[in-house]
């Protein structure tokens, strides 16, 4: 775990994690700057402390160090990792404290040998083809030299020494110890680009390319894209890169999809409870605020959070405000409003995770959610068929229940997936990653949080479940009722 840093360098970095109190305070001044700052930021942005995640970060550190100090092409190969969680989860912050640490010098895991790797991340939308990833990678590895490659790759002209740099995506003939049959003639254009200016030496310090929201890659394995990533992937471009892909939980299917083989991926989830109270100790270190005295006011703020990134962030938010009212004096600060926008940024939250076709359907949402378990360790969670044959029970058992437009049951069941209120684990089963979510979702649908049947009756239209509500109408809401339903369920989050 990487502890707070105190503002004033003093040994609290060692002891953050058990709430110590730098000696420091009374002559440290609010970090006003910096903390409206973070008030401006949105939940992908690095936050001001990280914590948790260092067996990921470690993980493709460590891969990046082998793929750099690799003799034969064979170890670079299978070096892809998939990241991927449900929204708010962290991991856009994941790849920007990737960025950050390597901006500094920081790799985990590596010598002082070994350059630090330049990282690039690129969202997937912006991403068309090849050309917009190759584009993006001579930039960060040599600005000066860039224009270069964009030129030559436009016009396809010799480059140096005789040879040929191609239009991406179009084969030309090379020089054979350059360029083995094996290379895809986009990676090819960027070698001959990159011996232009380094020589046979080749890249100046290993490479990792992130890929955000990268479940929205929906290629096949013959797209020049995937193709381009399957280079990668199988160790085949001779060049230190390792490919990192991180998403929602389609991002392991999308993976697979594009031939990548063998992918180690790692779930990203909520934060444990101890990660959780050295980020909320680090928050105040951060902007030299002093928490002496307000541990259990930092307790009760952060509980109903769940450990849950995004939350967390809209927790902070609500006290970097209220602090930054008060000078940075806690004692100033009024802590049941605090609680209260925490409660409305996170019912806010959710609603913006709640499609139109989710509030369309609520009534079958919350069947399903009812019946899905949280995560919890010790519950396996269901399978597959048995949550599209709840779908598909609840929908014959009840006609105030409907599909969204246009969606089959297991579109269904990606769309809850992609809005957050599912995940996929490791083994193919399926489980609620935020509890409060759930509840959320359930009670918005008109029934019992607390009740969960089992997936048998449902899925075999045995068994009613219990309404909280009152009768539905005709289009299958209660009129007046859904929001009052909402507000409801963040507010128990807090137990006021």
């Amino acid at each position: 775990m990487t502890l707070p840093v105190c503002v004033c360098d003093c040994p609290l970095t060692h002891r953050a994690a058990s709430g110590s109190v730098c000696g420091n305070w009374g002559i440290m001044a609010l970090r006003r700057g910096e903390l409206e700052a973070f008030l401006e930021r949105d939940e992908g942005a690095r936050p001001p402390v990280f914590v948790g995640r260092e067996d990921i970060l470690k993980d493709i550190l460590s891969r990046s160090r082998v793929a750099w100090r690799a003799t034969d092409p064979g170890d670079m190969a299978k070096s892809t990792r998939v990241l991927q969680g449900a929204p708010g989860a962290g991991k856009t912050s994941c790849l920007a404290e990737l960025r950050a640490r390597s901006a500094v010098r920081m790799p985990i895991g590596q010598d002082d040998t070994d350059p630090a790797p330049r990282v690039l991340i690129l969202g997937s939308g912006r991403i068309k083809g090849p050309k917009t990833v190759l584009l993006p990678l001579a930039r960060i590895l040599n600005p000066d030299k860039a224009p270069d490659f964009l030129a030559e790759e436009s016009r396809g002209r010799t480059v140096s020494g005789g040879v040929s740099a191609p239009i991406v995506g179009v084969n030309v003939e090379r020089r054979k110890e350059t360029c083995p049959a094996t290379l895809d003639p986009d990676w090819d254009a960027f070698r001959a680009w990159v011996e232009s200016w380094a020589g046979p030496r080749g890249l100046p310090a290993p490479v990792i390319l992130a890929v955000d929201e990268a479940q929205r890659l929906k290629r096949t394995d013959e797209d020049p894209l995937a193709k381009l990533f399957q280079s990668v992937h199988d160790g085949d471009t001779g060049l230190p890169i390792t490919l990192v892909l991180a998403g929602l939980g389609g991002t392991l299917d999308a993976a697979r999809a594009m031939g990548l083989t063998r992918v180690k991926h790692h779930e990203i989830g909520a934060l444990a409870a101890e990660e959780t109270r050295s980020l909320m100790i680090g928050f105040h270190h951060a902007f030299a605020i002093d928490p002496e005295g307000h541990g259990a006011r930092l307790e009760a703020l952060a509980e109903p959070t769940e450990g849950w990134p995004r939350h967390l962030h809209i927790a902070l938010q609500a006290l970097g405000r209220a602090a930054l009212a008060a000078g940075g004096d806690l004692k100033r600060v009024n802590w049941d409003r605090v609680s209260r926008e925490a409660v409305e940024g996170r019912r806010r939250h959710y609603e913006d995770q709640r499609s139109p076709e989710m509030e369309d359907s609520e009534d079958l949402v919350a069947k399903v959610m009812q019946a899905v378990p949280g995560a919890n360790p010790a519950t396996p969670g269901a399978r597959l068929n048995d949550i599209l044959r709840i779908i598909e029970a609840s929908v014959a058992e009840d006609p105030g229940r409907r599909l969204p437009r246009g969606q089959d049951p297991q579109a269904f069941l990606t769309h809850l997936v992609h809005q957050g209120a599912l995940q996929r684990k490791t083994g193919g089963l399926y489980h609620c990653p935020i509890p409060s979510f759930r509840r959320h979702l359930v009670e918005a649908g008109g029934l019992d949080p607390h009740v969960t049947p089992s997936l048998g009756s449902l899925s075999s239209g045995s068994r009613k479940t219990e309404r909280i509500s009152p009768p539905r109408n005709a289009k299958g809401g209660v009129p007046g009722r859904s929001e009052e339903i909402r507000k409801g369920s963040a507010d128990r989050n807090i137990g006021e």
